[in-house]
């Protein structure tokens, strides 16, 4: 349950699930009303763009190099991928729908598989994605999983190694991919493509960015759609660790005080502990003899603590942590007892695999724009961007 394998399976599982229906409804209010303000002409200048097909649709696609450092215009040019659907209707309307990925470190173009809902408003508006820099594409800055290069992930010095050495490897100057520049580079893309105001839906990190895009640039939104997303001032990615150890403590104090699960886990606390003691010491090994995909891999604490927290932050899978804790705790044979408890959520559509990427666009991003003392403004505080890009 690698980080590579959890981060798809949010996206294609976790969040998506949870709010499509909603968002349909409050996108539709929205953009069918007329409470939500009129749409204004479209610009004449516009992006280069080719006719192209992803997913099975008819599109158009580009890549507008921008200026890594926003700041000053100087030094290297970095691709950020755009994809437009145009709007099927000829009663088309000007103002288009622009997906905002998550993350940080999704690609909204990798995206278009997973959000067919979004093509229910195609009709008459034009649908709009662009990348994060930093992300998809030959602009991604990706590395090999953390947990497949340090085998303890709790030896700071090991960890802090493997990331300096795959940062000098991306030849980035991460200080410049931070939220208020990946704001700059999607308003100069969308003034690009002649578009002066827009409907932003953004999910998870997305709302930050689509935030600090209304903070920078609010003449450019019309409408403004968040799914899943916090204030930008909670420091989200921080509290992880202390959230899912209180997830897993709660769990594990209401297992032992309900009585069919105290009567089937008598002593599941215990096998927590012995089941993370011995991660510590040696990871899961699935041999390729009994691995469903006929490959061997490897879970280490840090997957499995990924994984559980996945299934302690979606609604209605908490159920399953006292059985994978169980299974996993008290096994004789642990590679095994993973290949039982890997089929067992392949039922709920949890993906389990060692992963094989890490997007470092999540580090710059969060480390840059928060923590404990963190104030609002400081996500836009960043001086605007006067440089333009060439395509």
């Amino acid at each position: 349950m690698g980080e590579g394998a959890i981060a798809r399976s949010r996206r294609s599982g976790r969040i998506w699930r949870r709010v499509t229906l909603a968002w349909v409804v409050l996108v539709a209010g929205c953009l069918v009303g007329t409470s939500c303000g009129g749409s204004v002409a479209v610009g004449t200048k516009a992006l280069r763009l080719k006719a192209c097909t992803v997913d099975g649709r008819a599109a158009r696609c580009g890549t507008a190099m921008v200026p890594e450092d926003r700041l000053t215009g100087t030094g290297p040019r970095i691709p950020v991928r755009v994809v437009v659907f145009p709007a099927s209707s000829p009663r088309r309307v000007t103002d288009p729908i622009v997906w905002v990925a998550g993350g940080p470190g999704d690609s909204a173009v990798d995206w278009i598989p997973l959000v067919k809902p979004l093509f229910f408003f195609n009709t008459h508006r034009a649908l709009i994605f662009i990348d994060q820099r930093g992300t998809g594409g030959a602009g991604g800055l990706t590395c090999l999983s953390f947990s497949s290069t340090v085998p303890d992930l709790s030896h700071k010095a090991a960890l802090r190694a493997s990331v300096e050495k795959c940062v000098a490897r991306l030849k980035a100057n991460l200080a410049f991919y931070t939220t208020a520049m990946a704001a700059d580079d999607l308003n100069e893309v969308l003034g690009d493509l002649g578009y002066t105001r827009v409907n932003l839906v953004g999910i998870s990190y997305g709302t930050t960015l689509a935030q600090v895009f209304l903070l920078r640039h609010p003449s450019m939104v019309r409408t403004m759609t968040l799914l899943s997303g916090t204030l930008l001032s909670v420091p989200v990615l921080e509290r992880f660790p202390k959230s899912g150890q209180d997830a897993l403590d709660t769990v594990i104090a209401e297992c032992a005080h309900d009585v069919a699960c105290h009567r089937a886990f008598p002593n599941l606390s215990s096998d927590w502990s012995a089941l993370w003691s011995s991660l510590l010491k040696d990871p899961i090994v699935v041999r390729a003899s009994i691995s469903p995909n006929h490959q061997t891999a490897m879970f280490s604490a840090d997957s499995v603590a990924a994984g559980l927290h996945q299934l302690l932050a979606e609604p209605n899978t908490e159920a399953a942590v006292p059985i994978i804790i169980h299974t996993l705790g008290t096994a004789q044979n642990r590679g095994a007892a993973m290949v039982a408890v890997a089929k067992a959520l392949a039922k709920a559509r949890v993906v389990l695999g060692p992963g094989s990427t890490q997007e470092m666009i999540k580090y710059p991003s969060s480390a840059a724009k928060a923590g404990p003392g963190i104030k609002p403004a400081g996500w836009w505080a960043e001086p605007a961007s006067n440089t333009t890009s060439t395509y």
